[in-house]
């Protein structure tokens, strides 16, 4: 039977926007990340290492979802970074049943991603005009379809560059809503689920609803129990990669399974990866102490 609890902060929805922009991205994040504001407030970067375009070519590139086909400016590529015509595009793109529509640049919380049937694909790519990558449709593992089997339910890992070492931030579970494909969206009265996760991989005891403030000792029904699967090896991924990246010291991992239990990087978010779900689930994540002895929080904010 679910039981819902009510969380112990009040106006979560509220203060979730209140820590996120006046804290950790007027005040972290810029010391981190190449990041510049434009006039509405919001920031932006141009390093490329953010254009998801890119993200196969900078990391394994085994470890994506196939890609289709590639939209950068408004030229057609396939994955393999050819040339091709639009009407070479929607050719490719025609072998498929159904195909996961991504767009490239400046996307978030699920913005622009769809899955599309075979008949709209001309249309949709008309919608996203420029910018915006194909892949074809993943199933995931049992285990973690499990716990909603119509969305791709994340493991979301967060790793810090900092001085030299790359520190993992800790790393949550993100279930998608019943019916919805995305798992950061929400419909039909639903709201997407997080579950922390321990240091070794385990599944904490509890599903939260970060946009309601609400706590759940289930998952829809479903027990909340068990370990994720390979998750030492995402750890091990996150660190190895972002060793590289300077330009960008915060880093937001989105790791799944396939049916065949491989590890896929659906994606990586460079430019501001959120930390407000993590930190509903696991607290304060930069309260970890350095090589130097003073929590991470301290020396980037001194630095």
């Amino acid at each position: 039977m679910k039981r819902q609890i009510k969380y112990c902060i009040k106006g979560a929805r509220k203060l979730k926007r209140r820590i996120e922009l006046a804290s950790y991205q007027t005040q972290i994040l810029p010391r981190l990340n190449a990041v510049n504001y434009t006039d509405s407030g919001m920031f932006h970067t141009d390093t490329i290492f953010t254009d998801k375009n890119y993200q196969d070519i900078f990391v394994r590139y085994d470890v994506f979802p196939n890609i289709i086909m590639r939209n950068v400016e408004g030229e057609f590529y396939d994955k393999h970074f050819t040339h091709i015509s639009e009407d070479e595009a929607i050719s490719l793109c025609g072998l498929y049943p159904r195909l996961v529509f991504k767009g490239s640049l400046g996307a978030g919380h699920g913005k622009n991603v769809q899955v599309v049937n075979r008949g709209n694909y001309i249309s949709h790519m008309a919608f996203l005009r420029r910018d915006y990558i194909i892949q074809e449709v993943m199933k995931q593992h049992e285990s973690l379809a499990y716990y909603n089997a119509s969305s791709v339910n994340i493991i979301r890992i967060t790793s810090l560059l900092w001085k030299g070492k790359v520190y993992i931030m800790g790393g949550i579970l993100r279930v998608g809503v019943s019916g919805g494909f995305c798992d950061h969206t929400s419909q039909g009265g639903q709201y997407p689920l997080i579950i922390p996760i321990d240091e070794n991989g385990w599944l904490g005891s509890r599903a939260i609803d970060c946009d309601n403030g609400f706590v759940y000792d289930d998952v829809r029904g479903k027990r909340i129990e068990g370990r994720i699967l390979h998750y030492m090896k995402m750890k091990e991924f996150a660190q190895k990669e972002h060793i590289k990246y300077p330009h960008h010291k915060m880093i937001g991992w989105d790791f799944t399974l396939d049916v065949n239990e491989n590890i896929r990087c659906i994606e990586y978010n460079s430019d501001c990866p959120g930390i407000v779900q993590s930190q509903f689930a696991l607290g304060p994540i930069f309260s970890q102490r350095t090589e130097r002895g003073n929590s991470l929080l301290d020396e980037i904010l001194r630095d």
